[in-house]
């Protein structure tokens, strides 16, 4: 039996594992559906996932992320439930696991198990795994990207070539920014000669063609976007502002488990340079050092968007888990094995720890806004429940609800809150965003409520923002 086919029992063995917290959020005991559908999710049902045309060809700020577009769209075929929704993800996610034990294969199957665990705990990679978007595919097509680069960089062989090229056109597809990490492999592609460093190079070049073919519908959209939306200025009203430090500690857990994952990643450089000078086969620690520089190049790809002031969230380094992993892996693969466990069964004890009560928060509860919302109408004697900023025209998909635009609030807003009203809140952000008028008066959400006399709100807590929920008194 091969080296390769070896690492399909802990492959296996890891994609099960890492169903188990995946699922956690599903869980109809934790509502009646599991955890709702979030201000992304809904964006993507609403826009891009009504049919297959709109799947591949829709754009609306860069947010279609196209092959989650498309699974979407052949869910709803079927089934319009969270669960049913999110499956596709959670299966996606749970491979990435197993998907980056082979990847790390050729490096050691210790290294390559322990990394595909580190994976599937994970707290980022199990909600990246949970929602209707492309972050699970990015984890999973970039640790298979990582797994087919070092393949070719090691043999260079034509099914390795193009297994580069799919996994990275699939991983484009599902995100874009996944292209910073194939880019940092093809700069060191470049710095190398010989027949496998060209078969790297071709890999990569057909990487970004396919994608390009898969994303030539929306391409010129989400380019125009992207270009105009660096070197922006800090977070305002619902303008999220540029990628930071601390949006990227974010993405890898939060401080503990970022800081856990940075000391190991620099325990393993310590411990590479101190087996340095063991005595081992020429090309077996040729590979070792291209698979660290691979693993350090592919985890520091984020890296542009800060220096570029991008307009973004943490998760956009999401992309980046599988590096950071494989990283923090080969950490604990000291020679003294009870220190390395040890560190291991720290870091995934903590985030083991940390899973559980994250499943247990919504993300944006929409949902659960709107029950309120219905509760609360029907203590005012059916009173009208108003949505407003962005966002409200999402929240048909759990109840209803009267939308009112921006450049309507001015006018409309206070009529409508002279009689009984519930006011929802997708985006809190949004209240303090001066208003579209024709008046003069630059007014916010927030000081046109306030004049209704409506000012306390009743905050759902989530994982991304809360909601609100404002109403006027009963009468």
């Amino acid at each position: 039996m091969s080296s390769e086919r070896r690492s399909w029992p802990y492959a296996l063995g890891l994609s099960l594992l890492a169903l188990i917290p995946r699922l956690g959020a599903l869980d109809p005991r934790l509502g009646p559906l599991g955890r709702s559908l979030s201000y992304d999710e809904l964006f993507t049902l609403t826009n891009f996932s009504q049919n297959l045309v709109e799947a591949l060809t829709g754009q609306k700020g860069a947010n279609n992320h196209p092959l989650a577009s498309v699974l979407a769209w052949l869910v709803r075929q079927f089934s319009e439930s969270e669960v049913a929704l999110r499956l596709p993800f959670v299966v996606l996610g749970a491979l990435a696991a197993g998907g980056l034990c082979w990847a790390l294969w050729p490096l050691g199957r210790r290294r390559a198990w322990l990394a595909g665990g580190l994976l599937a705990l994970a707290p980022p990679a199990v909600l990246a795994s949970q929602q209707v978007r492309g972050y699970a595919g990015a984890i999973l097509f970039g640790a298979l990207a990582l797994g087919a680069y070092l393949r070719c960089a090691r043999e260079g062989r034509q099914r390795d070539v193009a297994l580069l090229a799919i996994f990275g056109a699939l991983g484009l597809w599902s995100h874009a920014t996944l292209a910073l990490g194939l880019l940092a492999l093809g700069g060191q592609s470049l710095l190398s000669s010989g027949a496998r460093s060209l078969a790297c190079r071709r890999g990569i070049l057909g990487a970004f063609l396919l994608g390009g073919v898969l994303w030539s519908k929306v391409i010129a959209k989400t380019f125009k976007f992207v270009v105009r939306n660096v070197l922006v200025g800090p977070a305002g009203g619902y303008h999220p502002g540029p990628l930071t430090p601390s949006k990227l500690v974010e993405a890898a857990g939060g401080a503990p488990l970022a800081l856990g994952l940075l000391a190991l990643a620099l325990i393993g450089v310590w411990a590479a340079r101190q087996s340095a000078a063991a005595p081992r086969a020429e090309g077996r620690a040729a590979l070792e050092v291209l698979g660290r520089r691979s693993l350090w190049l592919w985890a520091l790809s984020p890296l542009p968007l800060l220096l570029l002031a991008a307009l973004g969230f943490g998760r956009f380094a999401w992309f980046a888990w599988p590096a950071w992993a494989g990283l923090a892996a080969a950490g604990c693969l000291l020679p003294n094995r009870q220190i390395g466990t040890l560190l291991a069964t720290l870091w995934l004890g903590f985030a083991a720890w940390q899973v559980p009560s994250q499943n247990r928060v919504e993300i944006h509860d929409l949902q659960g806004a709107l029950e309120i919302a219905a509760q609360r109408s029907a203590q005012l004697e059916n009173a009208t429940v108003i949505a407003l900023g962005p966002g409200s025209e999402l929240l048909p998909f759990y109840g209803q609800a009267l939308a009112i635009e921006p450049d309507q609030a001015e006018t409309i807003l206070p009529f409508l809150l002279m009689e009984p009203a519930v006011v929802v809140v997708p985006l809190p952000a949004a209240l303090d965003e001066p208003l579209p008028t024709t008046s003069g008066k630059r007014l916010t959400l927030r000081e046109v409520l306030a004049e209704a006399g409506i000012t306390e709100p009743l905050v759902l807590p989530g994982l991304e923002s809360p909601v609100l929920v404002f109403s006027t008194r009963s009468p």
